[in-house]
């Protein structure tokens, strides 16, 4: 591993590794996500030489697993983000200051060391 990699990981708070770990987690909760996507509708059968329809509660089913799974896969990319961005600020060695806290303390000593909000 390089040092100044090590280095940064050492010195990292654990919030920030929390973050650049979730991150690299994110790849298998999108991936089970994308699953969870192509979940087959429900669809009628025969029974007897008759026609069943699906029940309303099948296609319930079906729809709440794709809601779930779009779900999951949003939380997995906005994880993905954040740890990306934690792992380039500590890099960068910036302090840890949210620009979008209600602060406004806080957003204007951000904007005056970094230039921008």
């Amino acid at each position: 591993m390089d040092t100044d990699l090590y280095e940064l990981l050492q010195n990292a708070d654990p919030e920030t590794l929390q973050r650049m770990f979730d991150a690299l987690n994110s790849g298998e909760q999108m991936g089970i996500g994308h699953e969870m996507l192509q979940t087959p509708g429900a669809t009628g059968m025969r029974a007897g030489g008759t026609y069943v329809a699906a029940s309303p509660l099948e296609h319930l089913s079906t729809a709440l697993s794709r809601v779930q799974g779009a779900r999951m896969i949003g939380q997995g990319q906005q994880a993905r983000s954040t740890g990306l961005q934690a792992y380039i600020d500590a890099l960068r060695g910036k302090p840890k200051v949210d620009p979008y806290m209600n602060d406004d303390l806080a957003r204007a000593q951000f904007a005056n060391e970094y230039g921008s909000e």
